[in-house]
């Protein structure tokens, strides 16, 4: 993981919790066009070694089954730190 997106990782039980709306510098009640608008601006600019993770955002917020389940996971995680 690349320091510019460490404060976007969070503690999430045995593995590290990503905030993927923090990594595309995204509101978490965006649209899908915004979500692949934001995702091509910084894939464009991105360095090779933050393509992954912005890949893996795009993945699953671009996913509308895969960004219920994330955003389920981000409320408990959210929660949890409380």
């Amino acid at each position: 993981m690349t320091q510019a997106y460490s404060r976007t990782t969070r503690r999430y039980g045995p593995k590290m919790f990503q905030d993927y709306y923090a990594v595309l510098d995204l509101p978490p009640n965006v649209a899908f066009p915004a979500i692949e608008s934001a995702y091509w601006k910084k894939a464009f600019r991105a360095a090779a070694h933050e393509l992954d993770l912005l890949n893996e955002a795009y993945e699953v917020l671009g996913n509308p089954d895969k960004r219920e389940d994330y955003d389920a996971a981000r409320q408990l995680n959210c929660a949890q730190a409380s």
